[in-house]
């Protein structure tokens, strides 16, 4: 069923059932409403039989009255109507009793008593008016209504056969309110029923909008593309036009009525078309977005950023010419632009009495104003050579006065100070090298001989078991001692530059490779599984193959030290943007309560009980190697995730470099 709805013959049903149900709940409502007016709950149904007839006949004999009037009363000529074809019979007496008008077959005195109805008429016969009296006017009366030429009296009876044996407008009213009584209460009934049908077909409807059978993809029907506003407005313009179109034809007969009804129906079917279409916007999210207003709006707004975009290469060639006038040219510019435009407002304020002071002032200012420029320049440019790293450059001052001399005093003083301050430095940092590496080989040859000897007092046979465990305790600490002494020297070398790093091209994947080889028995005796990407193509990069091993050496020693058992290890290398992108992802087994940066700093470890081996060197020392290399190395941290970044410019082939190719 639900595949049925979506087809086109299925909303084809729904569509005629949601416009049957309307159409049917409006002829409930119009006729509940017309029947309340009739009076069919207020009085008995022979009641406003009788009343509605007598309305009716009383309508038909004033139309007898004009048509009397309008073919000359004076003339006394007979009209006869057949009387098969009306229920009403008629006689038109004028005041002697004689026939003017009746109904064929009807020949009796005004005065008989088979008349139901009688009236009498006074005609006007110059301003086409006609007075009715349920009885005979006296003269005071007549007079009384001041016309200006009175006719005769008529008096027309009537009479209504109750058989109603012609099928007239008399049969048709009294079948028409018969009904009404029979139908009074059940068409609120029947209207109830046309609700809820027309609730559940509209809703059923509304829901298989834009969507079609055997697939959940949103599909924009005919009217999707176009925008809603102007949907929109079109939908009201039909509506007021079908309005417009019904108060033209609402009074014209029979006729009227059947076109006022098409021309609503039609109304409805492009409502609902309407309501279908809405919808389906809703359900795509597009009924604000695909509107001319909204396209107009985005338009504005993205148009001060277009005629920024159209307008900035042309300011970054003004830049560009102004940043290439000197400054004295500048300076002399802009007091010829201003100098000019004072010189104009003068003019224009025929203020001639002024002009002699400007020329005085321009005299006086304009030399002025060049030489401050001058001093200017020789600031600007000892400015640009300290930028530049130039700290010899000194600042000439001499014509310099005032402010001027002070901040170029001021500009040799900070060029004499950053001087000494990177000397100091630089006096510091090899100082620091060299107390490091002296004090590391001064450490290193006792630090050998006690390992030597740890290691023959425990191979010597001994007794006392003891003696051989201080033993290997001694060997292992004095291992431990002296990779940390290794791994400071190599860190201050790296820190400052000091390590031969002999840059040449490699293939990244073969350092994926051999590290993957190498750690592979050790990950899994720590109960680690190593996970590894890279492309079929290789990544060619310039590194230190030595330096690159250690760097990730360094990193997966900090893996298989630091990662919770029974978890993966990620290594992985991709390309990206010319740069080989080399990560390592691993899940801490302790919380990480440092940042990265924290962890980047020497003798920082992930480890804050510091149970486990290590001396919270290699991160660092693998960062310095990286940068030695002309890559970088970040580190990010996400709960208990840690992963590790290299990026390394990627080297073209020799192919590449020929054809251009990446």
């Amino acid at each position: 069923m639900k595949k049925f709805i979506r087809t086109i013959p299925g909303k084809a049903i729904l569509f005629l059932g949601v416009i049957v149900s309307l159409c049917i709940l409006a002829g409930c409502v119009l006729g509940a409403d017309a029947i309340a007016d009739a009076g069919f709950y207020d009085y008995p149904e022979e009641m406003v039989i009788s009343s509605r007839m007598e309305e009716m006949v009383r309508e038909d004999i004033n139309s007898i009255a004009w048509e009397i009037y309008d073919s000359g009363a004076n003339s006394r000529q007979t009209y006869e109507s057949p009387a098969d074809r009306t229920n009403l019979r008629y006689g038109v007496y004028d005041e002697s009793g004689r026939f003017v008008a009746r109904t064929r077959g009807i020949d009796c005195s005004p005065d008989d008593a088979g008349w139901e109805y009688c009236y009498y008429y006074l005609l006007s016969g110059s301003s086409g008016e006609f007075i009715m009296w349920d009885r005979m006017p006296s003269e005071e009366e007549i007079k009384s209504i001041g016309m200006a030429e009175t006719g005769p009296v008529y008096r027309i009876c009537a009479s209504l056969d109750r058989e109603l044996p012609a099928k007239d407008i008399y049969a048709q009213t009294v079948k028409t309110i018969k009904l009404g009584y029979r139908f009074r209460y059940a068409v609120y009934f029947i209207g109830a029923a046309a609700l809820l049908f027309t609730v559940l077909f509209f809703a059923a409807l509304m829901c298989v909008s834009g969507r079609r059978p055997g697939t959940e993809e949103l599909m924009p029907g005919p009217l999707g593309r176009v925008p809603f506003d102007l949907l929109a407005a079109a939908v009201c313009f039909t509506g007021v036009l079908g309005g417009c179109v019904q108060d033209y034809f609402g009074y014209r007969g029979i006729g009227g009525v059947i076109c006022c009804i098409i021309l609503w129906i039609t109304f409805l079917c492009i409502a609902v078309g309407f309501a279908m279409s809405i919808a389906a916007r809703i359900k795509q999210r597009t009924i604000f977005t695909n509107t001319v207003i909204w396209r107009l709006v985005r338009w504005l707004r993205a148009l001060p950023g277009r005629a920024g975009r159209r307008l900035k290469p042309v300011w970054r060639k003004m830049k560009i010419l102004a940043r290439g006038i000197p400054m004295i040219w500048k300076t002399a510019l802009v007091l010829a632009g201003l100098s000019l435009l004072e010189l104009l407002m003068i003019v224009a304020a025929r203020a001639d009495k002024y002009l002699l002071f400007w020329v005085l002032e321009k005299l006086i200012l304009i030399p002025a104003v060049l030489f401050a420029a001058l001093q200017l320049r020789k600031l600007q440019d000892g400015g640009r050579a300290l930028a530049a790293g130039n700290l010899s450059y000194q600042v000439d001052t001499e014509g310099m006065f005032w402010d001027f001399r002070d901040h170029g005093e001021n500009l040799n003083s900070i060029a004499e100070g950053m001087a000494l301050a990177v000397e100091e430095k630089m006096k510091s940092e090899r100082m620091k090298t060299e107390l490091i590496t002296n004090v590391s080989h001064d450490i290193k040859t006792p630090l050998t001989s006690i390992i030597n000897y740890a290691n023959l007092i425990g191979k010597e046979p001994c007794e006392n078991a003891a003696v051989t465990e201080y033993a290997e305790v001694l060997v292992r600490q004095s291992e431990r001692l002296k990779r940390l002494i290794e791994d400071l020297v190599e860190a201050s070398k790296a820190a400052t530059g000091n390590l031969e790093v002999l840059l040449a091209p490699c293939e990244a994947e073969i350092f994926v490779t051999q590290i993957s080889g190498e750690y592979e028995q050790k990950l899994k005796a720590e109960g680690l599984e190593l996970v590894t990407r890279q492309p079929e193509e290789s990544v060619r990069v310039m590194a230190d193959g030595r330096r690159m091993l250690r760097v990730f050496d360094n990193l997966m020693n900090n893996i298989c030290k630091y990662s919770q058992q029974g978890t993966r290890v990620y290594l992985s290398l991709e390309k990206r943007n010319d740069q080989a992108v080399i990560t390592f992802k691993n899940i801490s087994k302790a919380a990480l309560n440092l940042s990265a940066e924290e962890l980047m700093e020497r003798f920082v470890r992930g480890d804050s009980s510091r149970n486990t081996e290590g001396n919270g060197l290699g991160l660092s020392i693998a960062k310095s190697l990286t940068e030695l290399q002309n890559g970088t190395m970040e580190l990010a941290i996400d709960g208990d995730l840690f992963k590790a970044t290299l990026r390394f410019p990627i080297v073209r082939s020799e192919e590449e470099e020929i054809f251009g190719c990446r």
